[in-house]
């Protein structure tokens, strides 16, 4: 137990190492846009979000179909801890969006096919989270929430092929030449979206360890009133 408890404050001292430095690239150490200089920076925080979504989703779309074929609360508990932080993300993704589509194309919103997908995918989600708060049986609620995040996941791939699939204004970091930014941005995006990922990883895991409480007291709970009924 300790030495795993070291192995956990090792990892929270590397994320918060990789948010700093991510941080001093994203906003000192990278040049400003050509175009939309010092507004273009918010980028660092958008991509890092929206890649980290697609792992976010993806695990829980696993996880899901692993409980579907192996029916174990911890696939469900992993699952939801997956789509409750990925949801949040996704909002963070939409709000970095639309602020950098302020600067760019003068509006927050326009129903671009990569913008239009990915409130697609929020509103997925949403709904998924708010289905299960709605379903008291937990075996229920479990196999409900395993097919609407394999449903669900079928949004992704259609969100980051958006731009090639339609005609779509929304640009292309990653290009069949390359990145299509300088070679100090690109290390910036991936030491932010590295940062975002073990931010991502410790949330899942304190969400999925509060599960694990919760579940045992409303065991010990329903057998405390099966005794004194």
């Amino acid at each position: 137990m300790a030495e795993r408890h070291g192995l956990w404050t090792t990892f929270r001292a590397v994320v918060a190492a990789l948010w700093l430095a991510g941080l001093y690239m994203a906003f000192i150490g990278t040049p400003d846009e050509r175009t939309l200089g010092p507004s273009d920076r918010i980028l660092f925080i958008h991509l890092g979000a929206a890649w980290t979504v697609a792992i976010a989703y993806s695990l829980a779309a696993l996880l899901s179909l692993l409980y579907l074929l192996r029916p174990q609360p911890r696939y469900d508990r992993w699952a939801a801890a997956s789509v409750e932080v990925g949801t949040v993300l996704t909002t963070a993704v939409l709000v970095s969006g639309s602020i950098w589509a302020k600067f760019a194309w003068g509006t927050y919103w326009t129903w671009d096919p990569r913008l239009t997908t990915t409130a697609v995918l929020w509103f997925l989600y949403l709904g998924y989270l708010m289905m299960r708060s709605s379903i008291d049986r937990p075996d229920q609620r479990a196999k409900v929430s395993a097919i609407w995040a394999l449903v669900a996941f079928l949004d992704v791939p259609i969100v980051f092929e958006a731009v090639t699939w339609w005609r779509s204004i929304h640009p292309e970091v990653i290009t069949t030449q390359g990145f299509a930014m300088p070679g100090s941005m690109v290390v910036a995006v991936f030491v932010f979206f590295a940062a975002v990922v073990g931010l991502f990883i410790e949330l899942v895991r304190l969400r999925v360890r509060q599960a694990e409480i919760e579940s045992g007291i409303a065991v010990r709970k329903a057998q405390w009133m099966g005794q004194h009924t």
